[in-house]
């Protein structure tokens, strides 16, 4: 039994840039969903972790195949 596991939810990317594209910078969250999309196919976002501190990946794969995304840390009251 790992005792330093976290929890990891795979997250609908749909719902999950939806929900960024409420807040005050939605327009660059939406800038960001549209340039992801376009060089990444099967984009898929992972939460890590509890509150109030969670890790957010959001991946995708690349033409080349590779698995391409980026990092990111929400800090969620």
């Amino acid at each position: 039994i790992l005792q330093d596991a976290r929890p990891v939810e795979l997250v609908n990317p749909n719902e999950f840039f939806a929900g960024l594209a409420e807040t005050d910078d939605g327009v660059k969250f939406k800038a960001l969903e549209e340039a992801l999309r376009k060089v990444l196919s099967d984009l898929r976002v992972y939460r890590v972790g509890g509150r109030p501190k969670v890790d957010l990946y959001v991946l995708g794969r690349a033409a080349s195949g590779e698995w391409l995304g980026l990092h990111t840390t929400s800090v969620e009251t």
